[in-house]
């Protein structure tokens, strides 16, 4: 019947905990930066970093508009959470590039505000999308490996 719906994509991950504290679209873009993180190769600054347009972000998160992910962004980088960067080559080119400050996030754990929640560098979360290489010497890269 509707099996096929639930069955043929990769879910998104939403931690209730964390998007509590942070917000639904908050979390989820937050969780979809963290799995790209998890593949990226780019280390500049001493930290992984991936770069990611918001008509990207939309293409992996459909149900969330390109405002609203520009508003949570923002929100996150305020927070602290979130920081973004220019690494282009070309100056021209305004594609931002993202790393989490997971030792933030894990200040809400020592703070006692989420006992329940970790949040690692290294922790592999799943996608909605097929396996994809984001990132390369053009930011508009993006690869499926299917």
């Amino acid at each position: 019947m509707n099996g096929n719906i639930l069955l043929n994509e990769r879910p998104l991950i939403v931690v209730p905990t964390l998007a509590k504290l942070l917000g639904t679209n908050e979390s989820i873009i937050l969780q979809q930066i963290h799995y790209w993180l998890q593949r990226s190769k780019h280390i500049k600054l001493g930290r992984k970093w991936v770069y990611l347009t918001y008509d990207q972000l939309v293409e992996q998160i459909p149900f969330i508009s390109k405002s609203t992910i520009k508003r949570a962004i923002l929100k996150l980088e305020n927070k602290g959470y979130l920081t973004s960067q220019n690494f282009n080559k070309l100056k021209l080119d305004k594609t931002k590039w993202y790393t989490i400050n997971y030792e933030n996030l894990n200040e809400l754990k020592d703070e006692g505000i989420c006992e329940d929640l970790t949040f690692m560098e290294e922790e592999l979360i799943p996608s909605d999308q097929p396996e994809q290489v984001v990132g390369s010497d053009g930011a508009d890269d993006v690869f499926n490996l299917d």
